[in-house]
Protein backbone atom coordinates (compact mmCIF):
# COMPACT_ATOMS: atom_id res chain seq x y z
CA UNK A 1 0.00 0.00 0.00
CA UNK A 2 1.07 3.32 -0.74
CA UNK A 3 1.48 6.07 2.12
CA UNK A 4 1.11 9.85 1.28
CA UNK A 5 1.05 12.59 3.50
CA UNK A 6 0.39 16.42 2.81
CA UNK A 7 2.66 18.31 5.22
CA UNK A 8 1.00 21.55 5.80
CA UNK A 9 2.53 25.01 6.48
CA UNK A 10 1.96 24.65 9.84
CA UNK A 11 3.81 21.52 10.73
CA UNK A 12 7.04 22.29 8.28
CA UNK A 13 7.45 25.46 10.46
CA UNK A 14 7.57 23.57 13.39
CA UNK A 15 10.85 21.80 12.00
CA UNK A 16 12.36 25.28 12.24
CA UNK A 17 12.42 25.53 15.61
CA UNK A 18 14.76 28.27 17.41
CA UNK A 19 17.93 26.74 17.48
CA UNK A 20 18.61 26.11 21.70
CA UNK A 21 21.15 27.39 23.66
CA UNK A 22 24.60 25.96 23.95
CA UNK A 23 24.63 24.25 20.56
CA UNK A 24 27.06 24.97 17.83
CA UNK A 25 26.47 24.27 13.97
CA UNK A 26 28.02 20.49 14.51
CA UNK A 27 24.76 20.18 16.60
CA UNK A 28 22.87 20.13 13.73
CA UNK A 29 23.80 17.52 11.42
CA UNK A 30 26.98 17.19 8.82
CA UNK A 31 25.84 16.83 5.19
CA UNK A 32 27.97 16.05 2.33
CA UNK A 33 26.69 16.84 -1.48
CA UNK A 34 28.45 14.94 -4.38
CA UNK A 35 28.30 17.68 -6.89
CA UNK A 36 29.45 19.42 -10.26
CA UNK A 37 31.23 18.96 -13.66
CA UNK A 38 32.19 21.39 -15.94
CA UNK A 39 29.53 23.80 -16.21
CA UNK A 40 27.62 22.85 -13.91
CA UNK A 41 29.23 24.20 -11.22
CA UNK A 42 26.09 26.39 -10.16
CA UNK A 43 24.10 23.18 -9.22
CA UNK A 44 26.56 22.26 -6.48
CA UNK A 45 26.48 25.83 -5.19
CA UNK A 46 22.72 25.74 -5.33
CA UNK A 47 22.51 22.35 -3.47
CA UNK A 48 24.94 23.78 -1.00
CA UNK A 49 22.65 27.05 -0.52
CA UNK A 50 19.75 25.26 -0.02
CA UNK A 51 21.15 22.82 2.51
CA UNK A 52 22.22 25.68 4.69
CA UNK A 53 18.84 27.49 4.14
CA UNK A 54 17.38 24.54 5.13
CA UNK A 55 19.38 24.63 8.46
CA UNK A 56 21.62 21.57 8.29
CA UNK A 57 23.89 22.80 10.55
CA UNK A 58 27.47 21.51 8.17
CA UNK A 59 27.81 21.27 4.75
CA UNK A 60 30.97 20.02 2.81
CA UNK A 61 30.58 19.78 -1.08
CA UNK A 62 33.22 17.25 -2.88
CA UNK A 63 33.44 18.00 -6.71
CA UNK A 64 36.09 17.37 -8.90
CA UNK A 65 38.90 19.38 -8.48
CA UNK A 66 39.03 21.66 -11.56
CA UNK A 67 35.76 23.06 -10.63
CA UNK A 68 36.25 23.26 -6.81
CA UNK A 69 37.24 27.13 -7.11
CA UNK A 70 34.42 28.44 -8.87
CA UNK A 71 32.08 26.41 -5.79
CA UNK A 72 34.86 27.54 -3.13
CA UNK A 73 34.44 31.45 -3.94
CA UNK A 74 30.38 31.51 -4.63
CA UNK A 75 29.52 30.18 -1.47
CA UNK A 76 32.20 30.84 1.37
CA UNK A 77 29.66 29.54 3.92
CA UNK A 78 30.52 25.66 2.51
CA UNK A 79 33.01 23.33 2.88
CA UNK A 80 34.71 21.96 0.20
CA UNK A 81 36.89 19.11 -1.15
CA UNK A 82 38.82 18.71 -4.58
CA UNK A 83 38.23 15.42 -6.17
CA UNK A 84 39.72 13.43 -8.73
CA UNK A 85 37.90 14.06 -12.35
CA UNK A 86 38.71 12.83 -15.50
CA UNK A 87 40.19 14.81 -18.25
CA UNK A 88 36.47 16.08 -18.95
CA UNK A 89 36.48 17.77 -15.02
CA UNK A 90 34.19 14.97 -14.16
CA UNK A 91 34.24 12.75 -11.14
CA UNK A 92 36.65 10.06 -11.57
CA UNK A 93 36.26 6.62 -10.15
CA UNK A 94 39.61 7.57 -8.22
CA UNK A 95 37.60 9.62 -6.02
CA UNK A 96 36.71 6.77 -4.08
CA UNK A 97 38.66 6.30 -1.19
CA UNK A 98 38.94 9.97 -0.50
CA UNK A 99 34.82 10.15 -0.82
CA UNK A 100 34.92 6.91 1.38
CA UNK A 101 37.43 9.17 4.08
CA UNK A 102 34.61 12.07 3.82
CA UNK A 103 31.42 10.18 4.52
CA UNK A 104 32.75 9.68 7.67
CA UNK A 105 30.73 11.34 10.77
CA UNK A 106 28.32 12.86 7.94
CA UNK A 107 24.34 12.28 8.50
CA UNK A 108 23.45 12.26 4.95
CA UNK A 109 24.37 12.34 1.66
CA UNK A 110 23.19 14.37 -1.58
CA UNK A 111 24.24 13.12 -5.13
CA UNK A 112 23.70 14.14 -7.84
CA UNK A 113 23.29 18.23 -8.49
CA UNK A 114 25.57 18.90 -11.90
CA UNK A 115 26.94 15.80 -11.95
CA UNK A 116 27.90 14.27 -15.29
CA UNK A 117 26.75 11.19 -16.81
CA UNK A 118 30.39 10.44 -17.68
CA UNK A 119 31.21 6.61 -17.72
CA UNK A 120 33.71 7.29 -14.64
CA UNK A 121 31.45 9.13 -12.80
CA UNK A 122 28.69 5.96 -13.52
CA UNK A 123 31.29 3.53 -12.28
CA UNK A 124 31.73 5.79 -9.32
CA UNK A 125 28.24 6.03 -8.39
CA UNK A 126 27.86 2.54 -8.91
CA UNK A 127 30.91 1.50 -6.10
CA UNK A 128 29.66 4.13 -4.22
CA UNK A 129 26.36 3.53 -3.37
CA UNK A 130 26.38 0.40 -1.45
CA UNK A 131 28.81 1.93 1.00
CA UNK A 132 26.81 4.95 2.56
CA UNK A 133 24.92 4.08 5.64
CA UNK A 134 23.23 7.42 5.98
CA UNK A 135 19.79 8.78 4.11
CA UNK A 136 20.71 9.36 0.73
CA UNK A 137 19.11 11.82 -1.67
CA UNK A 138 19.69 10.96 -5.44
CA UNK A 139 18.90 14.78 -7.66
CA UNK A 140 17.02 13.83 -10.72
CA UNK A 141 19.25 12.27 -13.15
CA UNK A 142 20.28 9.34 -10.94
CA UNK A 143 16.81 9.13 -10.04
CA UNK A 144 15.66 9.12 -13.69
CA UNK A 145 18.29 6.35 -14.00
CA UNK A 146 16.70 4.18 -11.18
CA UNK A 147 12.98 5.13 -11.99
CA UNK A 148 13.46 3.72 -15.46
CA UNK A 149 15.80 0.49 -14.48
CA UNK A 150 18.86 1.94 -16.90
CA UNK A 151 21.07 1.27 -13.75
CA UNK A 152 22.25 -1.86 -14.97
CA UNK A 153 24.66 -3.59 -12.17
CA UNK A 154 23.82 -0.12 -9.85
CA UNK A 155 23.13 -1.45 -6.57
CA UNK A 156 19.81 -0.69 -4.69
CA UNK A 157 19.56 -2.02 -1.84
CA UNK A 158 21.58 -0.73 1.14
CA UNK A 159 21.23 0.50 4.53
CA UNK A 160 19.59 4.17 5.72
CA UNK A 161 16.75 5.08 3.14
CA UNK A 162 16.90 5.69 -0.20
CA UNK A 163 14.94 9.21 -1.07
CA UNK A 164 14.43 10.44 -4.34
CA UNK A 165 14.10 14.27 -5.78
CA UNK A 166 12.27 13.71 -8.85
CA UNK A 167 12.44 16.94 -10.73
CA UNK A 168 11.96 16.74 -13.88
CA UNK A 169 10.89 13.36 -14.25
CA UNK A 170 7.67 13.78 -11.95
CA UNK A 171 5.83 11.70 -14.16
CA UNK A 172 7.79 9.05 -12.70
CA UNK A 173 6.88 9.44 -9.63
CA UNK A 174 4.71 7.26 -8.15
CA UNK A 175 6.44 4.10 -9.75
CA UNK A 176 9.48 5.50 -8.11
CA UNK A 177 7.74 5.18 -4.84
CA UNK A 178 6.19 1.60 -5.03
CA UNK A 179 9.51 0.38 -6.01
CA UNK A 180 10.77 1.96 -2.69
CA UNK A 181 7.95 1.07 -0.70
CA UNK A 182 8.71 -3.15 -2.36
CA UNK A 183 12.04 -2.79 -1.55
CA UNK A 184 11.63 -1.76 1.73
CA UNK A 185 9.30 -5.09 2.10
CA UNK A 186 12.46 -7.47 0.75
CA UNK A 187 14.78 -6.20 3.04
Amino acid sequence: ALNMEMIEKDRLVSYFKKRGKNTHKGTYGHLFILAGSLGKTGAAVMAGKAALEMRAGLVTVGTPKSCLPIVARSMMELMTEPLEETTEWTLSEKALDKIKELLKGKNAVLIGPGISTHKQTSKLIRSLLPLIEVPVILDAVLASVYVHGLSGDMPVKKTGEKSLMAGDIIDFLPQAVLSMEQDKKDQ
